[in-house]
């Protein structure tokens, strides 16, 4: 007599319970990319198009040497970098990066109240603090989170650095012309601060042990 065979069961049936989930270390690369695109788009890719905006505004009558000297007086704020580093080390990259990305927020949105020259001077060096705050631990959670090809595991999470000028700049220049820089800043510094912390928060732990 022939034994029945039983009815065949659903492939989801099958596979969806013991569906393996991602590996966590690709959230906190995607976290990480995710987190270069906005602040190195606006900071860097898109400064030259903010040039000829506040060149443009009469109320500021501002030089193209006072504008540019905003990335000199910037530069002795990145000696805090072993201060940072030390943080990192001690209290962990993701506590740092949940500082370092208000601060950056921060730094686009008062500029709508800038009408010196040294306001412009001093909200780039807090934008200088906090790139290093929000980005100095890349190196070290790739490290933690890769055995096996961390070089290119750090290619793609500095990847973002480029996505930004391809994204950014582009929308810079297009919201340039439909709205005042004032608000362009404002919606830069809230949208970098709501999507950049919600990337770190939910993607972002120091080491696979945390998760």
């Amino acid at each position: 007599r022939q034994r029945r065979r039983p009815p065949p069961r659903s492939r989801s049936l099958v596979l969806n319970p013991f569906r393996k989930r991602p590996y966590f270390g690709y959230y906190v690369v995607a976290a990480l990319f995710l987190a270069e695109i906005a602040v190195t788009g606006v900071s860097f890719y898109s400064f030259s198009l903010f040039i000829r905006a506040w060149q443009a505004d009469a109320a500021l009558n501002w030089s193209l040497t006072q504008i540019n000297a905003a990335f000199i007086v910037g530069l002795p704020l990145a000696f805090a970098s072993p201060f940072l580093g030390k943080l990192v080390d001690t209290r962990g990259p993701r506590i740092v990066m949940l500082v370092g990305v208000p601060m950056i927020a921060l730094s686009f949105a008062l500029r709508v109240f800038m009408t010196e020259i040294w306001h412009l001077w001093a909200l780039q060096g807090l934008l200088v603090l906090g790139q290093s705050a929000a980005f100095l631990g890349t190196g070290k959670l790739v490290a933690l989170w890769f055995q096996r090809d961390r070089g290119r595991i750090m290619g793609i999470a500095l990847a973002g650095n480029n996505m930004g000028g391809l994204t950014m700049a582009p929308l810079s220049a297009y919201l340039l012309t439909v709205i005042d820089w004032r608000l362009m800043f404002v919606i830069y510094g809230v949208g970098l601060l709501l999507v950049n912390m919600a990337v770190t928060l939910l993607w972002v732990r120091d080491q696979p042990q945390d998760v």
